[in-house]
C-alpha cells in the first residue's frame, strides 16, 4: 500500500487510508521499528492534510509510532524533529478534536528530546504557546480541550514550570471568575492545575500565597452564591477542588496562609 500513500496520490485513495489506519494500531512495539520509515511518512501527510478528520487521523497514527518505537530510533536520522515541526504547525489550530489529540501526542514526543532539565527548550516552547492560546480563547468547547491536558504539562516541566508564573497566574484568575457552562469543565482543569502547580513549584508558593488564597477564597465564595444552572454536585466538586489548593498552600506556607485566613474571617 505505500506506493499509494504518496504525498501527492493519498488522498484519491480513501479506502488505502483507512486500511492504513486500521493496520498501524496493531503493529506495536518492538515489531513497528522494522517499519518506522514506511508508516511514518503517510502519517505525516495526513497531518498536513487542509481537513480536520485526516489530521486527527494523522496525529493518532504518530501518536501511536512515538508509543511504539524506541526513542533512539526516533532521534536517529531527525525523525523525532520532524514530528516535532509538524505538530507545532498544527497547534495553531483550534478545533477542540484536534487540539486534544495535539496535546496528547506532544505529551508524549517531548520526553524523547531528553530528560529535565538536561534539554528542556522545546519543553517551554510548547507550553507557551498553550498559555497563549489558553489565555485568549473565548469559545467554551476550545478553551475546555486546551486545559484538559494543562496539569500533565506542567508536571512534565516540574519545577522549571515557574519561568511562566506570571503568564499561569493570569490564567488563573481569569479562568476561575468565568462561567464555564453547568459541568464547569474548564474551571475544574484550572484547579487541577493550580493543584499540580503548587505540587511541583512549592518552593515558590509563599511567593504567591496571598495571591492564590485571594482568587480562591473568591471563587469558593462566587460558586456558594450561584444562582446559574450549575448541578449542587458540580458546585460541591468545584468547592472540594479549590479546598485542595488551599490545603497545599497552607502545606507550602502555613504561616502566611493561616494569617490571610484570619483576615479573610474577620
Amino acid at each position: 500500500i505505500k506506493p499509494r500513500l504518496l504525498k501527492h496520490n493519498w488522498m484519491k485513495n480513501p479506502n488505502i487510508q483507512k486500511s492504513f489506519q486500521w493496520m498501524l494500531p496493531k503493529v506495536k512495539f518492538p515489531y513497528l521499528s522494522e517499519f518506522i520509515d514506511t508508516v511514518l511518512p503517510p502519517s505525516l501527510n495526513f497531518v498536513d492534510d487542509f481537513e480536520v478528520t485526516n489530521k486527527c487521523a494523522g496525529v493518532e497514527c504518530l501518536h501511536h509510532i512515538i508509543d511504539n518505537v524506541s526513542r533512539e530510533e526516533l532521534r536517529w536520522c531527525g525523525r523525532a524533529e520532524v514530528i516535532f515541526d509538524v505538530i507545532e504547525k498544527q497547534m495553531y489550530h483550534h478545533d477542540p478534536q484536534l487540539i486534544a489529540n495535539l496535546h496528547l501526542t506532544v505529551l508524549a514526543l517531548l520526553p524523547v528530546f531528553g530528560k529535565i532539565p538536561d534539554d528542556i527548550e522545546k519543553h517551554h516552547k510548547v507550553f507557551q504557546m498553550i498559555l497563549r492560546d489558553v489565555e485568549f480563547e473565548n469559545k467554551i468547547l476550545v478553551r475546555r480541550a486546551l486545559t484538559s491536558n494543562l496539569p500533565k504539562f506542567v508536571d512534565i516541566l516540574g519545577i522549571f514550570v515557574i519561568k511562566h508564573s506570571k503568564k499561569l497566574m493570569s490564567v488563573f484568575e481569569s479562568y476561575l471568575e468565568v462561567f464555564d457552562g453547568p459541568e464547569e469543565t474548564s474551571r475544574l482543569n484550572i484547579l487541577k492545575t493550580l493543584q499540580q502547580f503548587l505540587s511541583v513549584a512549592w518552593p515558590r508558593v509563599p511567593q504567591y500565597s496571598l495571591f492564590f488564597c485571594k482568587i480562591l477564597y473568591k471563587f469558593i465564595c462566587d460558586i456558594s452564591t450561584d444562582k446559574t444552572t450549575t448541578p449542587t454536585s458540580v458546585k460541591a466538586e468545584l468547592i472540594s477542588e479549590a479546598q485542595k489548593c488551599l490545603v497545599l498552600i497552607k502545606i507550602c506556607d502555613r504561616e502566611n496562609s493561616e494569617q490571610i485566613l484570619e483576615t479573610v474571617k474577620s
